[in-house]
């Protein structure tokens, strides 16, 4: 979900979830931008510093009338054009600036700010954000002395970053358009990027207008270290990751229980039935709750960004009759669901969506009424392990009881309890993917089994370790303080409330780190940064060898 179409948030340059999120307690970066406008406005009243914004509104009429000629491939008026929309966010005039690169010195148009923690490059103008990097610069870049007209922005900001003096960041004038970025995010094409002259044409510079927020995100201000030390991107950065480290965590905690839940919610039922379950690996039915609770999120990133094209959302019969908004609403409902509480409608029903996400459904394919106005629902043909039937089988074997089903929907779409504040819903269309692969490679670390003996869990206070079963003799025997036992509430059948520790009873499944050394191993997420460049490396053996030549060999 996007804030404004005249900002672009390419590849996730700061987390999505973040950037999007209209948190008003919590941290967000509507939060920090409204508080910066704030500041600007006290400092320019009482202290009389300029203030970024009104520079910006001031400067409207010669952006408009400067960005007019967008098409003009004229580097005259192509510099012009950059100039105009340097002096709106506070930047020096272009110069001709160099860096050192190893033995080679590259010169180019652009400037530095002092100290050297801002590079700003000038560039020819660019109808979208995504086009930024193949720009050509306003004026070639030398190398050792020689004109390299082919040099782009790319060719550009790769040396700038790899010099030997780096900068913390790299802002890019690109005609119309603005982008910034960092050492550490160009080379895996992540940038924020500004459309300029639609934000000026547009004028919105209320408290959280379109302007407002492109002047925060650009202006020389925010990017640039000031006088102490400090950059308002940085901080904001810094906070955007805790955040997001935050709701991952919290969404990993939210998996781990509805593993428990499922697990135990399959023993339970294969007892009901009379089926053995002294033979059930552990591991295995870990495993494939993990799948089915994989199913229900792929869905509801699906069903919250319409445009991937997976699923028919926005029709009124899949919002009716298959989608996981009217799901949610029958478990998320105080009165049980049909079937009541040992019942299996909402397994049901997920078992239909399921089944159509993997095999498809194409309404032209199939005899239908030739007088109906609309022909049916069409479903993509998946063909994805995650949806086979075998990856779930011993789950499918007996179902999912409403009662455990709906409290693992609850889970998956509701946030935290947490004192003094309402629950609210977990918005999967600003969760990265990168949080979703975080939770996943997080819970590696965890194994399932089925208790042979009463087991209590234990985490070291302060919560540095994570949290561990052991067996309650062992634990009575080691003594282990009070604060170490993990205390869980539960309702009394008689009513109220009781705080009691985390127990296991033989037969229950678990889903828990066995030790401390668990926490210690090597199964943590793995930063981006790290898989693209392993992905890239490999692409390309792979593309010298002449096994692959073109993104349809590995995707097809």
């Amino acid at each position: 979900m996007a804030r404004t179409d005249a900002l672009v948030n390419v590849d996730e340059w700061i987390a999505d979830f973040y950037y999007t999120s209209e948190e008003t307690k919590g941290a967000s970066f509507t939060k920090r931008v409204k508080a910066r406008a704030a500041q600007w406005k006290q400092d320019a009243q009482v202290l009389g510093i300029e203030n970024p914004i009104a520079r910006l509104r001031g400067q409207l009429s010669q952006i408009t009338a400067r960005l007019a000629q967008l098409g003009d491939t004229d580097p005259t008026a192509a510099q012009g054009q950059d100039a105009t929309v340097r002096a709106a966010f506070g930047y020096a005039p272009t110069g001709r600036v160099s860096v050192t690169r190893g033995d080679e010195e590259v010169e180019f148009s652009g400037s530095f700010s002092a100290p050297q923690s801002l590079a700003v490059v000038d560039a020819m103008p660019v109808a979208e954000a995504e086009a930024i990097p193949a720009a050509a610069l306003a004026r070639p870049a030398c190398v050792a002395g020689k004109p390299h007209p082919e040099y782009t922005v790319s060719d550009l900001v790769k040396a700038i970053i790899y010099a030997e003096q780096c900068p913390a960041y790299v802002v890019i004038v690109a005609g119309g358009w603005v982008a910034v970025t960092t050492p550490a995010t160009w080379p895996q094409g992540r940038y924020l990027a500004g459309n300029v002259l639609l934000a000026a044409q547009r004028g919105d510079f209320s408290r959280l207008g379109e302007a407002t927020e492109m002047a925060c995100c650009f202006a020389r201000e925010n990017v640039a270290t000031d006088a102490q030390g400090e950059c308002w991107w940085d901080a904001t950065r810094d906070e955007a990751i805790h955040h997001t480290s935050a709701v991952s965590s919290e969404l990993r905690e939210s998996v781990r229980e509805s593993v428990e839940i499922i697990g135990n919610d399959v023993l339970a039922r294969m007892r009901a039935v009379g089926l053995d379950t002294t033979d059930v690996d552990g591991q295995q039915l870990a495993g494939q709750a993990l799948r089915y609770l994989y199913r229900i999120l792929f869905v509801l990133f699906a069903e919250a960004d319409p445009n991937l094209d997976i699923l028919p959302v926005g029709v009124p019969e899949y919002e009716e009759g298959y989608g996981l908004t009217r799901i949610g609403e029958v478990a998320l409902r105080n009165a049980s669901a049909p079937g009541g509480e040992d019942g299996r409608y909402l397994y049901d029903s997920l078992a239909i969506l399921f089944s159509l996400i993997d095999t498809g459904h194409d309404p032209r394919a199939v005899a239908v009424n030739p007088n109906a106005s609309n022909p049916g629902l069409s479903f993509r043909h998946l063909s994805a392990d995650l949806f086979r039937p075998q990856a779930t089988a011993l789950i499918d074997r007996v179902g999912l009881s409403n009662a455990a089903l709906g409290r693992v929907i609850e889970k998956l779409l509701l946030t935290k309890e947490k004192s003094g504040r309402d629950r609210g819903f977990i918005s999967y269309a600003t969760l990265g993917i990168n949080q979703l692969g975080e939770v996943y490679e997080s819970l590696m670390s965890y194994t399932g089994s089925v208790a042979a003996v009463d087991l209590v869990e234990v985490a070291e206070p302060g919560g540095e370790g994570g949290c561990w079963v052991v067996p309650e003799a062992l634990a009575l025997q080691r003594a282990y303080p009070d604060e170490w036992f993990v205390t869980q509430r539960l309702e009394m059948p008689g009513g109220g409330w009781q705080t009691v520790r985390k127990h296991y009873r033989p037969g229950d499944f678990v889903f828990r780190q066995s030790s401390r050394d668990r926490q210690r191993s090597a199964s943590y997420y793995t930063p981006e940064v790290l898989t693209q460049f392993t992905v890239s490396q490999a692409i390309e053996e792979l593309q010298a060898s002449g096994a692959i030549g073109c993104a349809e060999d590995v995707l097809g």
